[in-house]
């Protein structure tokens, strides 16, 4: 079953700058959602605050009805296993180098044990298809260059069958005529299992495109629109 989350009147000042500013948001089970913003507006540290890598100063952050800052460690990696995240690229959206690009999709649906060993290939090879990378599968990520990096990020994540998927910065590493391709499979595969999903993105046409509600941020961590700008 997918999640519901929601940001209730979230304050947070992260140490090396940004800041978020009495933001309340949500998305309800099997919606998805666009947070949109320009850069430093508090987009990411958002994402972090979902994801369990930071606690908010004030406010509530709920994921499936519990407040990740109440967690305790446990149950906070639990989440955390639970969820499919794509982070930025600045870090090679977490790909092993020396794996290849099947086995970086292959390994953490072995690793969370959610998916019958004996489905494992099938399935990632299914995802792979699916962001047109599925003749790429014995090559390595450095091989892929940065648009087939963030692809390869996005077919593990969604392998992952999981309730929540959360993408930092969509729009991070796609080439133009690669845009079209994303949108249809993360609109596909929303539609297909109803899972609940979280973009942030600088592109307001682009988050459009993907999601069900478009939530806006303003320069300052701000939140301009608790409410949906637009549905589906």
């Amino acid at each position: 079953m997918a999640w519901a989350f929601e940001f209730v009147e979230v304050r947070y000042r992260a140490a090396g700058g940004g800041v978020l500013d009495g933001v309340s948001f949500g998305a309800r089970v099997g919606e998805a959602v666009a947070l949109v913003g320009p850069a430093e507006s508090g987009k990411t540290l958002a994402f972090r605050l979902l994801v369990g890598l930071d606690r908010a100063d004030e406010g509530a952050v709920v994921v499936a009805g519990k407040d990740v800052a109440r967690m305790g460690a446990r149950a906070r990696r639990t989440l955390q296993r639970r969820l499919a995240v794509v982070f930025q690229g600045d870090g090679g959206y977490g790909l092993f180098e020396r794996a290849t690009v099947l086995e970086n999709v292959a390994f953490p649906m072995r690793e969370v044990g959610r998916v019958p060993r004996r489905r494992l290939e099938h399935i990632a090879r299914q995802e792979l298809a699916r962001f047109g990378l599925e003749a790429r599968a014995d090559d390595r990520p450095t091989d892929l260059g940065r648009d087939g990096c963030k692809r390869l990020a996005l077919a593990r994540a969604l392998a992952l069958r999981s309730p929540l998927v959360v993408i930092d910065a969509l729009e991070d590493g796609l080439a133009p005529d690669t845009r079209r391709l994303v949108v249809d499979a993360l609109r596909a595969v929303h539609a297909e299992r109803g899972t609940s999903l979280l973009v942030t993105t600088r592109d307001e046409h682009l988050g459009a495109a993907v999601a069900d509600k478009i939530v806006t941020l303003d320069g300052h961590g701000y939140c301009r629109s608790p409410s949906a700008l637009i549905r589906r």
